[in-house]
C-alpha cells in the first residue's frame, strides 16, 4: 500500500471516529462553530420562490490557515458532504462545486478551500408551496491545517415562500462562488495519454491550474506546464487513465472540460503567457530588444551615418528625431501587420518572413551596395536627379529623417536581438492591436538612442568637431555595408542557385559601371542610357520561382551526417517525428533553429556552435544535434518554432526526456551551453 493510500485510510477512519463520538444537540442549531470553522446553512434570497429553483448553500468560514476539501481532495483528504431533508415534492441538486485552490501541504497537494466559502446547491420548490419551509441539512467535513479533524453538524434553516426575490446578506459570497463555478468550455479540448498526459486547450489562457474529477490517475503535487495550447500533467505510475474530465482555472475564466481522447494532439499552436510574460513585461522586453538592435552590423552603420549628419546640422533636432522615430515605428508596425494578415490567411510565417523571399534579398543587396558606393564617395544622388528632387533632402529634412527610419528597420529585420524572441512570440498569442503595440515598442527601442541624442544635443559635443575625420569614418562604414552585400549574395545562393548569384553579381557590376561613368560624364543622354542599361540588367537578374532549387540543403551543417547516434558531432536535419522518437528513447536533443539571412544565427554559429570545444562538449554529453534551416519558408519548422512560443530565429531548444523544453538565450556563449548540459 502506497503512502497516499495509507493517508486516505487514516482520513476515513478519523472521519468514522468523529461520526461516532460527535455530540448531538437536542435541537439542531442554525450555526455551528468549532475551533476550526463556522458552518451555516444559508440562502441567496431571503425567501423561497414557488415553482422555480432557489439557490442555497453551506457556508464555511475557516479559521486562518485551515481548509476543507473539494470533490476531489487531491493527495489526501475528504470531500465535504451535505444531505438535505425537505418536504415531499422538493427537488435538491448536488453541490455545485466552485473551483478550489491548490494548497501545498509538505510534499503533498490539496484541492481545497480556505477563508470563507459557500458550497451552493439548488432547491426546486413546487408551484403550490406556501407558508414557511423548515429545512434540515446534515453536513460532514474534514478540516485540516497541521492536523486533520473530522467534523459534522446538523444545520437548519427556515424560509418563507413568496413571490419576492430579495437578496440576502450572503449575496457577495454567492457571487464569489458563481465566479468560481466552471462554465462549459467554449473551445474544443482533446487529451492524449502518453508518457505524460497532454491536454489541448485554447492558447492565451494565461496561468492555468487543472483539477481532475477523478482521483486515480494524476499526481496532484506535480508541476503543471501550460505552453501554447498544451497542458502537460504527470500520471501516477499505477493509475488508470481513460478520461480527463475536470476544471480548468485560468486568467480567462473557469471552465469545465471533457476532452476527447485521441492518440496524438498534433502540432502545437503559439505559446502565450506561460513564458511568465505579462503584457507590460513584453512591451519592456521588446523595447530593450530594439535598443540592442542598434548594435547589429547592418543597423550600426545606418545609425552612425545619421549621427554624423547631426554633428553637421543641429537645427530642429527634436522634430528630426521624432520623425525618424515615426519612420521606425510605422515600418515595424507595417511589417508586423503584413505578417499578421498573412498568418490569418493560413501562412506559416514569422518575424523575418520577408527575407525568405529571394526577390526581397535581391533588392536589399542592391540597396546596401548603393549605400556602400555612396559612402565611398563614388556618387551623390544629385548627379542623377533634377535639381528640384536632388535638393529634396535639404529642402525637406523631415522626409529624409522618415525614410532613414524605414531604412534602419529594413537593415534590422534579419536580426533577432536578446529579449526580442520571447516578446515577439508572446505578441502572436494576443489580439492584433495588442500584438502591434508590442512591435511598436520594438520600434521605439530601436529609435531611442537617436531620439535621445536629438533631445540632448550636448551628448554630441563629446564627438570631435566636423572635419576630415568624418569622410574617413564614412568610408570605413562602407566596409560593413559591402560585407552585408556579400552575406546577402550567399543567402540568395542558398535560396536559389549559383547561376542566380552570378546574375546578381553582374547586376552589381553594371550598377557600379553606371555610377562610375556618370561620375565622369555629365551628359543627360549618357546618364539615361546607362541607367536604362542597369535597369535592364536588374530585370534580367530578377529572381523568379523557377530559380529556386527543389530542395534546400542546410547551409549551416558542419559536416555531413555520418551517424545517427547521440555522440556524433554531425548535425542532422530537423525532423519532428524523429525528435519525438529520440527523446522518448531517453536521448537529449539540441535543436538549432536558424536561417542564412539571420545575422545573430551566423554569429552564434561561427563563434560558439562551430567551436571545437562546443562540439567536444556535445560529444561528451552524448547530445544528438539537429538543425532546422528556415532560410526558405518551411511550414514544419514554422510550427515547431511557434510551439516554443517564438516567431523568429535564432531559437536554441534543448529537449530532454521527462522535462520541459529548455530555451537558451538568442546570444550564445560556451558557458551557457555548458551550464544547460551540466546535469547530463
Amino acid at each position: 500500500m502506497s503512502w497516499r493510500h495509507l493517508l486516505r485510510v487514516i482520513c476515513l477512519f478519523a472521519s468514522l471516529a468523529g461520526a461516532l463520538t460527535q455530540a448531538q444537540a437536542t435541537a439542531p442549531p442554525l450555526t455551528v462553530t468549532t475551533p476550526h470553522l463556522t458552518a451555516e446553512l444559508v440562502s441567496l434570497h431571503t425567501s423561497l420562490h414557488a415553482g422555480s429553483s432557489n439557490t442555497l448553500g453551506l457556508r464555511l468560514k475557516h479559521q486562518p490557515h485551515w481548509h476543507t476539501y473539494w470533490r476531489n481532495p487531491g493527495d489526501a483528504g475528504q470531500a465535504t458532504e451535505i444531505k438535505l431533508s425537505s418536504p415531499k415534492g422538493y427537488v435538491i441538486s448536488d453541490i455545485i462545486w466552485p473551483a478550489p485552490k491548490r494548497i501545498p501541504v509538505g510534499p503533498l497537494m490539496s484541492f481545497a478551500y480556505e477563508n470563507e466559502v459557500v458550497l451552493p446547491f439548488t432547491l426546486t420548490v413546487p408551484a403550490h408551496a406556501s407558508g414557511t419551509i423548515d429545512l434540515e441539512a446534515k453536513a460532514a467535513w474534514l478540516v485540516c491545517k497541521d492536523i486533520c479533524v473530522p467534523e459534522e453538524a446538523t444545520l437548519t434553516l427556515s424560509l418563507p415562500v413568496n413571490t419576492q426575490r430579495i437578496s440576502g446578506p450572503y449575496l457577495t459570497l454567492f457571487n464569489e462562488a458563481a465566479a468560481r463555478t466552471p462554465k462549459a468550455a467554449d473551445f474544443p479540448t482533446q487529451v492524449a495519454n502518453e508518457s505524460t498526459v497532454h491536454i489541448r486547450l485554447k492558447p492565451g489562457l494565461g496561468d492555468v491550474s487543472y483539477f481532475p474529477y477523478s482521483e486515480s490517475w494524476m499526481e496532484p503535487a506535480a508541476k503543471q506546464e501550460f505552453r501554447g495550447d498544451r497542458l502537460s500533467l504527470k500520471k501516477i505510475a499505477s493509475g488508470k487513465f481513460d478520461h480527463a474530465d475536470g476544471v480548468v482555472v485560468s486568467d480567462a475564466g473557469v471552465f469545465e472540460i471533457k476532452p476527447q481522447l485521441v492518440t496524438t494532439l498534433g502540432p502545437q499552436t503559439p505559446a502565450a503567457e506561460k513564458f511568465d510574460l505579462g503584457f507590460v513585461s513584453a512591451l519592456l522586453l521588446a523595447f530593450l530588444g530594439g535598443m540592442v538592435l542598434n548594435l547589429m552590423p547592418c543597423v550600426f552603420p545606418v545609425l552612425s551615418i545619421k549621427i554624423l549628419s547631426l554633428v553637421q546640422h543641429q537645427n530642429n533636432l527634436k522634430i528630426h528625431g521624432l520623425i525618424y522615430t515615426l519612420g521606425v515605428v510605422l515600418s515595424f508596425v507595417g511589417l508586423a501587420g503584413l505578417m499578421l494578415i498573412l498568418r490569418a490567411t493560413g501562412e506559416q510565417i514569422g518575424w523575418g518572413f520577408q527575407l525568405q523571399n529571394p526577390e526581397v534579398v535581391f533588392v536589399l543587396s542592391l540597396l546596401f551596395f548603393l549605400i556602400a558606393l555612396n559612402l565611398f564617395g563614388l556618387f551623390e544622388l544629385g548627379n542623377f536627379l533634377p535639381s528640384s528632387l536632388a535638393n529634396a533632402e535639404h529642402a525637406h529634412p523631415a522626409l529624409d529623417a522618415f525614410f532613414t527610419g524605414v531604412l534602419a528597420v529594413l537593415a534590422a529585420s534579419p536580426c533577432t536581438a536578446p529579449f526580442m524572441g520571447a516578446a515577439l512570440g508572446y505578441a502572436l498569442s494576443l489580439s492584433a492591436p495588442a500584438a502591434l503595440l508590442i512591435f511598436a515598442s520594438l520600434g521605439l527601442g530601436l529609435a531611442f538612442p537617436y531620439l535621445l541624442l536629438c533631445y540632448y544635443p550636448a551628448l554630441l559635443k563629446r564627438l570631435p568637431k566636423p572635419g576630415a575625420w568624418m569622410n574617413t569614418l564614412k568610408q570605413a562604414l562602407a566596409v560593413p555595408m559591402l560585407i552585408t552585400v556579400v552575406w546577402l549574395l550567399w543567402v540568395i545562393g542558398l535560396q536559389t542557385s549559383h547561376e542566380q548569384v552570378a546574375k546578381v553579381l553582374l547586376t552589381l557590376i553594371a550598377v557600379f559601371a553606371t555610377l562610375f561613368f556618370v561620375h565622369q560624364r555629365s551628359g543627360l543622354k549618357t546618364k539615361i542610357l546607362l541607367l536604362l542599361a542597369s535597369a535592364a540588367t536588374m530585370l534580367w537578374a530578377w529572381p523568379t520561382a523557377s530559380t529556386a532549387p527543389t530542395a534546400l540543403t542546410s547551409p549551416t551543417s558542419l559536416t555531413s551526417p555520418s551517424s545517427s547516434t547521440p555522440n556524433s558531432s554531425a548535425w542532422q536535419n530537423f525532423d519532428p517525428q524523429r525528435l519525438a522518437k529520440e527523446v522518448a528513447e531517453g536521448k537529449t536533443v539540441f535543436v538549432d533553429f536558424t536561417a542564412a539571412w539571420c545575422v545573430s544565427c551566423q554569429v552564434n554559429k561561427q563563434t560558439v556552435l562551430n567551436a571545437v570545444s562546443t562540439q567536444q562538449l556535445f560529444v561528451d554529453k552524448k547530445v544528438l544535434l539537429m538543425r532546422a534551416d528556415w532560410t526558405r519558408r518551411d511550414p514544419v519548422i514554422s510550427k515547431a518554432i511557434e510551439s516554443l512560443g517564438r516567431n523568429g530565429v535564432p531559437v536554441y531548444a534543448l529537449y530532454r526526456p521527462g522535462q520541459p523544453v529548455a530555451l537558451l538565450p538568442e546570444v550564445l556563449t560556451f558557458g551557457i551551453l555548458e551550464n544547460a548540459l551540466k546535469d547530463l
